[in-house]
């Protein structure tokens, strides 16, 4: 069994008066550091509540957070599921890598299976886009041309299926 000094103050002090000890500065001291220890011991006790007072608040802080936390979580799968297809895009580079005007079939073999961030680094910003639900159309004017006459063609449109590039119209 463990005991603490206030315990073992009292038993001294017990111990003493019983078996008739009649000096008066021991039972004094004795007694100075029983008031001592109490005051400690008070004293560990208001650290302790203010301890679980602090431990209470800091839970429900934490609560709190995880509450702000669920709530952003379900916000951003509302406004994922409202908007579908839509995804944080990497910045866009300085400048297309495609000499423009490209031949047909050198920029159908380019382009297909790219990404749209992939597109805009060959060829630059679509002039403007549509979309039919499953595919995305980006259209272009004057990136390609024909060999076969030597003319530019007046428009591309550039197909998207699943995020990547599936067909291309050209349009003389």
């Amino acid at each position: 069994m463990k005991f603490n000094r206030f315990t073992v103050a009292v038993v001294c002090a017990f111990c003493l008066l019983q078996s008739g000890c009649t000096d008066k500065k021991k039972i004094e001291e004795l007694e100075n550091a029983n008031k001592s220890l109490q005051a400690e011991a008070q004293s560990l006790r208001d650290q302790l509540g203010e301890s679980s007072k602090q431990l209470a608040q800091t839970r429900q802080e934490l609560d709190r957070t995880k509450a702000q936390i669920a709530a952003a979580q379900t916000e951003a799968a509302r406004l994922q599921s409202q908007s579908p297809g839509l995804e944080r895009k990497p910045a866009e580079p300085a400048a297309p890598t495609a000499k423009i005007p490209v031949a047909q079939e050198e920029f159908k073999r380019a382009v297909t299976g790219m990404t749209p961030e992939q597109l805009v680094g060959y060829v630059g910003k679509p002039l403007g886009t549509s979309s039919d639900g499953a595919r995305q159309y980006w259209d272009y004017d004057a990136i390609t041309y024909d060999p076969a006459t030597g003319k530019s063609d007046r428009h591309v449109q550039v197909l998207f299926m699943n995020g990547h590039v599936g067909g291309v119209i050209f349009i003389p």
